[in-house]
């Protein structure tokens, strides 16, 4: 997700910005994971909940604090009646570069709600090491499916660093039901920095797994600040 390359931090905010700016780089790029899946489709219609599970495996680094980790997420899905859907997600990681280190890798919950047409909006919480966010903190979002993807604008509010970034996200179908490619860029109001992300995710074929790769990054124009990409095999249950 490419962000707009911010560089109006002052040297008297340069360095309160730099201890925090690292907890705040997952409010402008959460959108874009949100849509690594595509867009949401309301379904009125349906009566009954239908229910999907996810398992991501794979590994990361962090060239900042040069940490390398193997993860493990497992995520659930639950679509409701009225098109609503419901999203948890909780994970482990384990640091090779410190062997026996072991942290919370993320833990979301996400509740998406369909609108009128193709307008939705999520509310959701979290905390993810892979977008600096160490407490679980608070956001929401409203989209808009298109034919070759979904783009939406959102808000959120990290308790950990007090940050209030706003942003925006596209996700791009680039091959239907193949390749998806998710961006996004934002502003953190209260602390001048820009940040930039990218996501690409690829279905390798029908039974197999998804690999996915993010990338996310946020710097002043000194230097670069915070960054974390990591590499995935998913699993569709």
């Amino acid at each position: 997700m490419i962000k707009n390359q911010e560089q109006i931090q002052d040297r008297d905010l340069r360095k309160p910005c730099k201890r925090r700016s690292g907890k705040i780089a997952a409010a402008l790029a959460f959108a874009g994971a949100l849509l690594s899946s595509g867009p949401i489709d309301a379904q009125a219609e349906e009566t009954l909940p239908r229910q999907s599970i996810t398992m991501k495996m794979g590994a990361a680094y962090d060239p900042v604090a040069k940490d390398v980790r193997m993860l493990s997420i497992l995520g659930s899905s639950l679509t409701l009646p009225a098109g609503l859907k419901l999203g948890a997600t909780a994970g482990l990681s384990g640091s090779l570069s410190s062997p026996g280190q072991f942290n919370v890798e993320e833990a979301k919950l996400n509740l998406n709600v369909p609108v009128a047409g193709p307008v939705f909006f999520d509310l959701y919480g979290y905390n993810s090491r892979h977008f600096g966010v160490s407490k679980f903190s608070f956001g929401g979002d409203v989209g808009v499916g298109l034919p070759f993807g979904a783009a939406l604008v959102g808000f959120e509010h990290i308790l950990d660093a007090g940050q209030m970034p706003v942003y925006g996200a596209l996700a791009l179908d680039a091959i239907k039901k193949r390749l998806s490619i998710s961006l996004s860029g934002g502003y953190v109001t209260n602390c001048g920095a820009g940040t930039a992300g990218l996501g690409v995710r690829f279905m390798i074929g029908q039974g197999l797994p998804a690999l996915s790769v993010h990338t996310m990054t946020i710097f002043n124009r000194d230097a670069l600040l915070f960054a974390d990409t990591r590499a995935m095999l998913e699993y569709d249950f």
